[in-house]
């Protein structure tokens, strides 16, 4: 389980400023250092938009991972959707008739300390009683670690979406520093990411803690736990509407 809190700049059409960002994971795998197995992810995403009136967004994430594990490598399918609800009009909190989902492919490499992860999925944005929008996201990210509870990553990520009605492309960078203490399950990371899309571009520095179930390294997570990415919040729904 982990929980990161920090700054979101959003910036629009000339017009940028600064608010709060907070987000929440929770993992579940089954798995082991070789063989089939599970991931169940649980996430929520906090952002206010302060060029939009100071309006809230919260998106929430329930993810699906099957896989088969080597020493070396991991080859899985993905399935994720996501919610959105809207809050800070007239005092009201609002569930979107909007849901996101992602169905695709995952796997990740190990090259001695470092590992190569990427993720493709295709995309569907539903509006309730306005169709469905297609489009693909990708993602790839490099992590290196200095040392077995030390672990740097840097990451690209594109989603698109394309329809006659909505044309909206979202391409994200990040990077990151995990550390995790010595024979104790917390670990402690920061991460900034920049977000540039069709319409809107959001720049975010978070900073947050982990429990890690049991007391295994950073790197023994990464080749025999829960290593798997969910498809991180985008901001492709304001870029959208924006």
């Amino acid at each position: 389980m982990s929980v990161a809190s920090g700054t979101n700049k959003v910036s629009s059409n000339g017009t940028a400023d600064s608010a709060n960002a907070n987000s929440l994971r929770g993992t579940f795998a089954f798995t082991h250092q070789t063989g089939f197995g599970l991931q169940l992810d649980n996430s929520i995403d906090n952002q206010t938009v302060a060029i939009l009136q100071s309006v809230k967004m919260r998106s929430s994430d329930l993810a699906l991972h099957g896989f088969y594990r080597s020493n070396d490598y991991l080859v899985g399918l993905m399935h994720q959707t996501r919610t959105f609800k809207i809050g800070g009009i007239n005092g009201q909190s609002i569930t979107m008739p909007v849901d996101r989902t992602f169905s695709g492919f995952e796997g990740q490499y190990h090259f001695d300390n470092v590992t190569l992860y990427g993720q493709t999925a295709s995309d569907r944005v539903n509006v309730y009683l306005n169709g469905i929008t297609k489009g693909r996201t990708n993602f790839v990210e490099a992590r290196y670690f200095f040392n077995s509870n030390l672990r740097a990553d840097a990451s690209y990520g594109e989603s698109k979406l394309d329809n006659v009605n909505a044309n909206s492309r979202v391409k994200t960078s990040s990077v990151g520093l995990e550390y995790k203490l010595d024979n104790s399950p917390f670990s402690f990371f920061g991460k900034y990411q920049d977000m540039r899309g069709t319409n809107l571009d959001t720049k975010r520095f978070l900073i947050g803690a982990q429990f890690n179930f049991g007391q295994g390294s950073l790197s023994d997570r990464n080749r025999s736990g829960a290593s798997l990415n969910t498809i991180g919040a985008d901001n492709m729904l304001l870029n959208q509407f924006n």
